[in-house]
């Protein structure tokens, strides 16, 4: 996981690339677009080793974009989804019991990379396929249900945070990853869709990553109620009591997110003028 202080890294480059990508405009002027996203949100991690479709969520999003040239694009974009996770999903996880749901809101700066040349000029192609590559910062908050209750398991520090280890951040670089396809249904109208996929560089997305804190320790510390979120295999034995140092999650994985959505945007521009004297 990289420290905070580090991020700091991950949010100024995607500012330098859309500084350049709108200082490119005076000496290249290129096609803009604005565009909305909306698809599904899942996610990858420890409490789901393959992706479950009946955890996924919603996801929106929107984007400006700048056409550089008819192979490549950058676009800013905003995304939001809704990511959750249960071991009630797996026969091996159930007697763990743990839970988690969260959004995740992101900020990136992403280049696609056109399979064919594609643009506003009515003689390329309307249609491509496309990869894309990016960075970005996102923010999440790990939280559980019981009954009608909402934890943040962020705050009750669930891994002896603040006892035995360093509390993670909420805030945390990705690199968005992925493929796609385009179509032009007019002059200016874009439809599409994405594949993505966010690497990050925290475990900590479900709240879950190493070992099991010392239950008396928690109870002497933190109070019976989070020593009970920790170990919520208590909930269905709670005569059970795992030794310290028992894996609660795996901690050299890192989690991943994705983001599944549709695509629709509008491009500025107009075709190119016709006859001898045209610019």
């Amino acid at each position: 996981m990289i420290p905070f202080r580090h991020h700091c890294l991950f949010l100024i480059l995607p500012f330098i690339l859309l500084y350049q990508q709108a200082y490119s405009q005076k000496f290249f002027p290129k096609n803009k677009e604005i565009g909305f996203l909306i698809g599904g949100a899942n996610y990858h991690g420890d409490l789901a080793r393959e992706i479950v479709p009946s955890e996924t969520g919603l996801m929106l999003g929107a984007y400006y974009g700048r056409n550089f040239n008819e192979w490549v694009t950058g676009r800013a974009q905003l995304s939001y989804g809704q990511i959750s996770g249960s071991d009630d999903n797996f026969d091996i996880y159930q007697n763990r019991n743990l839970h988690f749901f969260s959004h995740v809101a992101e900020f990136s700066a992403i280049m696609e990379f056109n399979f064919l040349p594609y643009g506003t000029n009515p003689n390329l192609r309307m249609f491509s396929p496309y990869v894309f590559i990016g960075l970005g910062l996102f923010h999440y908050t790990p939280k559980t249900r019981i009954g009608d209750v909402v934890h943040n398991l962020h705050r009750l520090n669930t891994e002896g945070q603040g006892l035995v280890k360093e509390k993670y951040s909420l805030i945390q670089p990705c690199m968005p990853l992925g493929f796609g396809l385009k179509v032009k249904q007019s002059q200016n109208i874009l439809v599409g869709l994405d594949i993505g996929f966010r690497k990050t560089w925290t475990d900590y997305l479900d709240d879950v990553s190493g070992d099991y804190p010392n239950y008396e320790l928690m109870v002497r510390e933190k109070g019976s109620f989070v020593a009970q979120m920790s170990h919520r295999y208590k909930d269905k034995d709670p005569s059970v009591t795992v030794p310290k140092g028992h894996m609660r999650g795996d901690p050299h994985l890192n989690d991943w997110y994705f983001f599944i959505n549709l695509r629709l945007a509008y491009q500025f521009g107009r075709p190119p003028c016709a006859g001898p004297y045209s610019f």
